[in-house]
């Protein structure tokens, strides 16, 4: 099974750019509502003084986020359980991305996987529609 990245020209963070991964969720039967594993994603940008990476691993520890180096341009990877669904989500994904554009870094978007059940009644469908 694979998750499912957003990847768009919208501004990461938006409610556009969330809504976009939320439909595609949507298209599964999963409604976003039911918390679930998420992960985001921060680089620095082109430029971006190297000393700020410690801040801002210190910063999204206190909000609560399990952070990690990502294997990619140096950035940062972190992790929480969340509904990609409540009120709250589009505000925290768009002040996240304003704090790390003030910092000299990317918002890079979320990723997760619908819960368990959604994801195997999606593939017991593909199953039973490649049988045919």
């Amino acid at each position: 099974m694979s998750t499912f990245r957003h990847t768009s020209p919208v501004a990461m963070g938006s409610r556009d750019s969330n809504d976009r991964l939320r439909a595609a969720l949507h298209r599964l039967g999963d409604s976003g509502r039911r918390p679930r594993h998420v992960l985001h994603y921060a680089y620095p940008a082109p430029g971006a003084d190297p000393r700020v990476r410690e801040a801002i691993v210190a910063e999204l520890g206190r909000r609560g986020f399990r952070v990690a180096a990502s294997s990619l341009r140096g950035g940062v990877v972190f992790r929480h359980d969340a509904s990609v669904a409540c009120p709250g989500f589009d505000t925290m994904t768009a002040e996240i991305a304003g704090r790390l554009a003030a910092l000299g870094w990317e918002y890079d978007g979320w990723e997760c996987l619908p819960p368990v059940d959604v994801a195997l009644i999606y593939w017991r469908c593909l199953d039973t529609a490649t049988a045919r």
